[in-house]
C-alpha cells in the first residue's frame, strides 16, 4: 500500500504572535480522525471561553481537559464556521466537501429528499479517502441518507460503520420516527438492525468501536469518523438510570438542562481522552490529524458566547463554531489562527494530507481549501437558512461573509410557519463588532450596495438552479420555482 506523498508542503497559520512557519509532509500518509460535536455552543470550550462568560445559567463551566490539550497541542481557530446552522446541511457539506446549496434547495433544510446524499452522484471524502488506501469507519449520527447502497455509508465509502440516522434516546436507541415503532434505530456495517445495545450509552459505545477500529488498523493509515449525537437532545445524564425512556430528559432552557448539557458534554471529553490514549499507546498519536468541531453553533442549553443568537439562525451563535485541529509531527503546539475559514475546509484539509485530492474527479468542485496552506486574500462565504414541511416552503434568513463583512437578510414572519418575502437586511463589521450589534446598513451604503452585489453573484454561482429533487412545494424565494402570485417582489428595507 502507497504511503507516499510526492512535492508538497505545508504552511501553518502563525500563532498570533508570530511569523509564518513552513513545514513538510510526512513520509508516511497520517492517519485521520474527524470527531464532530452536535451543537456545541462557541462558548462551552475553556479554551474559547476561559472565564466561563455569558448568561446564566449556560455559563457553567464545563470542564474539559482533553480537549484543552488538544487546544494546547495543536491549532486553534478562532473564525471556523459550520456550512449551515442545522444537523443535517453541515455534515452533507462536511462529507461532500460542498456548499449544501450545490445539492438543491432539498439539501439546504434539515429534511432531505427520498434518498438522501446519493453517492453515485454526489461523491464523499470517505469514498476519496478509501481509494487513497485508507481503511475507513464512521460510528455515530449519520444524518445525510438512509438507503441502502445509495446513501448508508457503505456507499460513501466506508468499510465499518455504526450508526443512527437521526437523533435517539441515548440509552433506548429509539425515537419518534414513523419506522421507529419501538425498535432500536442503531444500524451496523451491511444495515442490520443492532438490538442487543439497549440501556449502553451511545458515546460509549461509538468510542469502544473507534478504539477496536484503531487497534485493527496499525499497520495501514485509517479515516475515522465520529459524529457525535451528544449533546443534542435529549438531554441525559450520563450517569442516569439506563432503563430512561428515550425521550426522557429536562427542558433545554432550564438550570436542569444545563446541568445534564454539562454533564454530557463532560463524558464527551472523558472518552475522546480514550481515544487519545490508545493512539498514543500504540504509537499512533504522532501521525495522526485530528480534528474536532460542532456541526452548528450551541442549542438552547449551549453557551454561544460572546455572539448573538444560537442553532437555527445565522447570526454567529448559530454557525461559529469551535474547531481544533492537531498532528503532532506536523503542527506546532499552541498555534492560534485568526483566518476566516468553514467547515468545507476541514474536509479538503483531510484529503490534502492523505494525498487523496487526485482521485476527486477533475469537474467535481470542492467549496473548500487546506487550512494547512497559506490562503490567498479574503474569501467569500454563504448560506441559506430554509426550512420546509407539509404546510409550506419558505425562506427565513440567508448570509453572506467578504472578509471582515457580512449581510444577514431574515425574512418577515407571518405566523403559522410563514415567511413573507419582504425582508430585513443588515450589515456588519465582524472584527469591530462580533456580537452583531450594530447596523451599518444605512451608515454605508455603498458597501451595503456592494455586499448586496456580491451575494448576489455567490448565490447564482453556488445555488443549484437544477437539482435533481424539487421539493413537493412551491419556493417562496431564490429557487427555480416561481413566486406564488399573490407575493410581490421582494423589498429591502
Amino acid at each position: 500500500m502507497n504511503r507516499t506523498i510526492e512535492n508538497l508542503s505545508l504552511f501553518i497559520l502563525p500563532l498570533l504572535v508570530s511569523a509564518l512557519g513552513t513545514v513538510s509532509l510526512s513520509a508516511e500518509q497520517p492517519n485521520v480522525i474527524f470527531m464532530l460535536a452536535d451543537d456545541l455552543g462557541y462558548g462551552d470550550l475553556s479554551s474559547y471561553n476561559p472565564e466561563a462568560k455569558g448568561e446564566a445559567p449556560n455559563n457553567t463551566p464545563i470542564r474539559t481537559p482533553n480537549l484543552d490539550r488538544m487546544a494546547e497541542m495543536g491549532v486553534r481557530y478562532t473564525d471556523f464556521h459550520s456550512a449551515a446552522p442545522i444537523c443535517s446541511p453541515s455534515r452533507r457539506a462536511l462529507l461532500t466537501a460542498r456548499y449544501p446549496n450545490r445539492l438543491g434547495e432539498w439539501a439546504e433544510a434539515y429534511r432531505g429528499s427520498p434518498d438522501g446524499v446519493v453517492a453515485a452522484n454526489d461523491p464523499t471524502i470517505g469514498m476519496w479517502l478509501k481509494e487513497a488506501g485508507y481503511a475507513t469507519a464512521v460510528y455515530g449520527k449519520w444524518n445525510v441518507g438512509e438507503v441502502k447502497d445509495v446513501s448508508w455509508p457503505g456507499a460513501h465509502g466506508f468499510d465499518e460503520w455504526l450508526i443512527i440516522d437521526h437523533n435517539t434516546g441515548y440509552f433506548q436507541h429509539q425515537n419518534k420516527n414513523k419506522d421507529c415503532e419501538g425498535r432500536p434505530m442503531l444500524f451496523e456495517s451491511g444495515g442490520e438492525r443492532v438490538t442487543n445495545l439497549e440501556g449502553q450509552y451511545l458515546t460509549k459505545i461509538w468510542t469502544d468501536k473507534a478504539l477496536e477500529f484503531i487497534t485493527a488498523n496499525q499497520k495501514e493509515p485509517f479515516f475515522l469518523y465520529l459524529p457525535w449525537s451528544i449533546p443534542h437532545a435529549p438531554l441525559q445524564d450520563p450517569d442516569g438510570d439506563p432503563s430512561m425512556a428515550f425521550d426522557a430528559g429536562p427542558k433545554s432552557n432550564t438550570p436542569e438542562g444545563r446541568e445534564a448539557y454539562v454533564k454530557m458534554v463532560e463524558h464527551l471529553d472523558l472518552h475522546i481522552g480514550r481515544i487519545f490514549q490508545t493512539l498514543e499507546k500504540q504509537g499512533q498519536l504522532e501521525n495522526t490529524l485530528i480534528i474536532f468541531t460542532s456541526d452548528n453553533g450551541g442549542m438552547l442549553s449551549g453557551n454561544c458566547w460572546p455572539l448573538k443568537k444560537n442553532k437555527q439562525h445565522l447570526e454567529e451563535g448559530g454557525i461559529l463554531v469551535p474547531c481544533l485541529m492537531q498532528w503532532p509531527a506536523k503542527i506546532p503546539a499552541g498555534t492560534v489562527s485568526e483566518q476566516p475559514s468553514i467547515m468545507m475546509d476541514a474536509s479538503v484539509t483531510a484529503l490534502a494530507v492523505a494525498d487523496a485530492l487526485k482521485y476527486v474527479p477533475k469537474d467535481r468542485v470542492l467549496d473548500g481549501i487546506n487550512l494547512l496552506e497559506k490562503s490567498e486574500g479574503p474569501r467569500d462565504f454563504g448560506w441559506r437558512r430554509r426550512d420546509w414541511g407539509a404546510t409550506g416552503n419558505y425562506l427565513r434568513q440567508e448570509a453572506f461573509r467578504s472578509g471582515d463583512w457580512k449581510l444577514l437578510r431574515s425574512f418577515k414572519y407571518l405566523r403559522d410557519k410563514k415567511w413573507s418575502a419582504e425582508h430585513k437586511d443588515e450589515l456588519f463589521n465582524l472584527k469591530d463588532d462580533l456580537g452583531e450589534t450594530e447596523n451599518l446598513a444605512e451608515r454605508m451604503p455603498e458597501k451595503y450596495e456592494a455586499m448586496k452585489a456580491a451575494f448576489d453573484k455567490w448565490k447564482s454561482d453556488i445555488v443549484n438552479q437544477d437539482p435533481d429533487f424539487f421539493v413537493p412545494m412551491r419556493d417562496q424565494l431564490g429557487s427555480p420555482a416561481n413566486l406564488p402570485d399573490d407575493i410581490a417582489p421582494p423589498q429591502s428595507r
